[in-house]
């Protein structure tokens, strides 16, 4: 799975995208953005668990159970995760053509 370092901040750019192609956020939605914005940053924090060296791994596993687990009672575990990976894609440098030939 890709990682992000900052994935509130590029969630908030992705989310001004969308406001800019004409698709506003009422005061809902960026509650919910908000929530989101705090799963993506858990995702991260879980990946980088994973990825460092600890004094036992016991406690590696049950840390990262621990924020799992906490995003899942709250509902945002599988769309986080949906979200993490479309965020991953939609930064990706993306190029077109200039002249209009592929050239």
């Amino acid at each position: 799975m890709d990682y992000m370092k900052n994935p509130s901040s590029t969630f908030y750019e992705y989310v001004q995208t969308l406001e800019a192609e004409g698709k506003p956020f009422t005061s809902t939605e960026w509650y919910l953005a908000g929530e989101m914005a705090f799963a993506l940053e858990m995702i991260t924090l879980i990946k980088d668990l994973e990825s460092m060296p600890v004094v036992t791994e016991r406690s590696r596993q049950e840390t990262i159970s621990t924020l799992v687990t906490l995003l899942r009672e709250t509902g945002l575990w599988d769309t986080a995760n949906d979200t993490y990976r479309t965020l991953c894609r939609w930064r990706r440098p993306k190029f077109e053509s200039v002249n209009g030939d592929g050239a």
